[in-house]
């Protein structure tokens, strides 16, 4: 998903996260990609889920929350 490059946006992801139920197991975070603005960064999650309605539900709390998921 692309986030802000600004101070506390991982952990606010995170955050959302965490509060759905979901395990972070790995991030992968770029802030050097031509497509980006220069104000934005790539963040690769993956995440631990109870089963796909719970993916359906993680999903749906990140784009509420104005994560655009990709």
């Amino acid at each position: 998903m692309r986030l802000d490059d600004r101070p506390g946006a991982l952990a606010e992801l995170a955050q959302v996260v965490a509060g759905a139920g979901g395990n972070i197991m790995h991030i992968d975070h770029a802030r050097t990609d031509i497509d980006l603005a220069i104000d934005e960064a790539w963040v690769q999650l993956q995440v631990e889920t109870k089963g796909s309605e719970h993916c359906r539900v993680l999903v749906e709390r990140l784009q509420a929350g104005g994560f655009y998921v990709g």
